[in-house]
């Protein structure tokens, strides 16, 4: 959940703040999310074979400012990296 809300942030679907209040959310849920552990380079390849790929293409699950969930496979692959780190 943080890796989509971070990839979000960096396509301009929502910001800062919105990112930060997610984040803070699942906190207070009591969930993990330090993401740290996980990195790009090393899942890479997972993430191209996942059952989220539909015609060669990633589908991802953002959300907007509104913070309504979407799917779409339009996004920049640097973010999705971005989002890692």
């Amino acid at each position: 959940m943080v890796i989509a809300t971070k990839i979000s942030f960096h396509e301009g679907y929502i910001k800062n703040y919105q990112l930060d209040n997610v984040i803070n959310l699942i906190d207070s849920l009591g969930l993990n999310s330090d993401y740290k552990k996980y990195k790009y380079k090393d899942l890479k390849q997972f993430i191209l074979n996942d059952k989220k790929v539909s015609q060669g293409k990633l589908n991802l699950i953002l959300i907007n400012s509104s913070g309504k969930a979407f799917k779409t496979d339009k996004f920049n692959q640097r973010n999705l990296q971005k989002a890692f780190s």
